[in-house]
């Protein structure tokens, strides 16, 4: 997870997490746990302002959009 602010075009790089994932998994859990790392992140550091979160799982944004039981823990942070 890469967090930046300023302009998207050229933005300036503030904070970087990364992470092992899981031994057997998939990259939806994985998509979905960055997510997740996302929006923890943005709750920890009382972020306010607008924000944009991309993410290359349309997948994952599918089930996001359609509110599934698979992102449950996504949707709840």
């Amino acid at each position: 997870m890469v967090v930046t602010h300023g302009d998207p075009a050229a933005p300036e790089v503030i904070h970087t997490i990364s992470c092992r994932g899981s031994r057997f998994t998939s990259s939806f859990e994985e998509e979905r746990e960055g997510l997740k790392t996302a929006l923890e992140w943005l709750t920890e550091h009382h972020h306010t302002g607008r924000i944009m979160i991309c993410s290359d799982s349309q997948t994952l944004l599918r089930a996001v959009d359609n509110m599934s039981e698979t992102v449950t823990d996504v949707i709840e942070c």
